[in-house]
């Protein structure tokens, strides 16, 4: 599966023996009313999800990315496609080059995501799909460009590799400006999602690779510190400001929903990695989780709160 996460690139999934028998499309519905926590993991949130596996067809591995209000997912599967799942049909994302993945969708239906460019697929590129018509996003004095959310007034987030200094770099792109975001003191900064709002949030790393959630309002940028874990990062927002996003803590991975100052974990039953990509204004969280037995195959979900 191409992957161009590029700040929290120190996830190792913990994984069991045997692999669940999964159907494909969504699967039904497993309701889990607490996460399986992490060693040093405190819960600090009481909602309980319902989960549902989403499968393309026919695919090994299927990541999912966003949601929106309209209950339209997106996402990508090997070998190397973005998809737009919606009223339980699949349908391929396409933009020209060797591979490519859906990235984010706002409530008007219009995608972004990076794709495979020229060089053999060795440079990604950001783009937009609007009415029908893709475009390419490519930062100025970038190697590579990902385009990793979008708002209902078109605004756009990202991260692009800078040429002058090789380091990762958000970015907010508006109007036909591109404004680079860099956490304060962070070696890499990378902007995942941005709400109508106009709140980013993203992940960041030390000068030694480690990574932390973060967000971006009015120009000042915050920590979002998760307990208990070691490393994170936020890569989801709704309109309510909520936030979706994973942990690591020592070998494991567990996602998260941050909802009025208390967090919630996600934890797919019968898996150990869960991560969390997007949210929808009802709080459903869509992600990816990693079936027992296994370390190069995903599985997509969605989790709905149960309470």
């Amino acid at each position: 599966m191409m992957r161009t996460q590029t700040v929290l690139t120190s996830i190792i999934f913990v994984l069991a023996a045997v692999p669940p028998t999964l159907a494909q499309g969504i699967a039904s519905p497993t309701t889990s009313p607490a996460a399986a926590f992490p060693t040093g993991v405190r819960e600090t949130g009481t909602i309980g999800f319902t989960y549902d596996t989403i499968v393309v067809p026919g695919a090994q591995t299927t990541v999912v990315r966003g949601i929106n209000n309209e209950n339209v997912v997106v996402g990508g599967y090997y070998p190397d496609k973005g998809f737009v799942f919606s009223d339980g049909s699949f349908t391929t994302v396409d933009p020209p080059g060797a591979s490519s993945e859906v990235l984010g969708i706002n409530s008007l239906g219009e995608l972004v995501g990076t794709y495979a460019g020229d060089n053999g697929g060795k440079n990604f590129q950001g783009f937009i799909y609007s009415n029908g018509e893709f475009s390419t996003l490519i930062a100025p004095r970038s190697r590579t460009t990902e385009a990793g959310g979008i708002n209902d007034a078109g605004t756009i987030v990202g991260v692009y590799l800078a040429l002058k200094n090789n380091a990762y770099q958000g970015f907010i792109y508006s109007g036909g400006s591109y404004t680079t975001l860099i956490f304060p003191g962070a070696a890499d900064t990378q902007a995942n999602a941005i709400n109508n709002q106009g709140e980013v949030v993203g992940v960041y790393s030390d000068s030694v690779g480690n990574a932390y959630s973060f967000t971006y309002s009015e120009g000042a940028f915050q920590q979002l510190v998760v307990p208990g874990c070691d490393q994170s990062g936020a890569f989801g927002i709704n309109n309510l400001g909520d936030i979706v996003g994973f942990c690591i803590e020592g070998r494991d991975t567990i996602g998260y929903l941050y909802k009025n100052g208390a967090f919630s974990f996600l934890s797919f039953p019968g898996a150990v990695g869960v991560q969390a990509f997007g949210v929808n204004d009802a709080d459903e969280i869509v992600g990816y989780y990693a079936p027992p037995g296994t370390y190069d195959v995903f599985y997509g979900f969605r989790a709905t709160p149960a309470n």
